[in-house]
């Protein structure tokens, strides 16, 4: 291709076919981080609490009103990674689920 030449339409990319391609695997990657996060809480849950899978009453206390709650806070949630626990691993997947269209 000499300088005075212009790039064919089947060459160029357009520059908002790029950007549709980064923001399309943006939020394909946002969503991937957010499920891996959500069934890595549940597991974590069934891990701690093996007998949700068989006592139907143990699964139905998460239900009930003054049941342990999600984190509410930052600190709480860093807290509460910290510790493994299930309920936080899938807050910070739904945190992730929310900030992806954001970002």
């Amino acid at each position: 291709m000499t300088p005075g030449d212009s790039a064919s339409p089947q060459t160029a990319e357009n520059p908002l076919r790029r950007m549709e391609k980064y923001l399309s695997a943006l939020l394909r990657t946002g969503v991937a981080i957010s499920i891996v996060f959500l069934l890595g809480g549940v597991l974590s849950m069934l891990i701690h609490h093996p007998d949700y899978l068989t006592d139907r009453s143990a699964l139905a206390q998460l239900r009930t009103p003054g049941a342990a709650r999600p984190p509410y806070s930052v600190t709480m949630l860093i807290a509460d990674l910290r510790q493994v626990r299930g309920r936080a691993i899938m807050t910070l997947g739904l945190l992730v689920l929310i900030a992806t269209p954001v970002v």
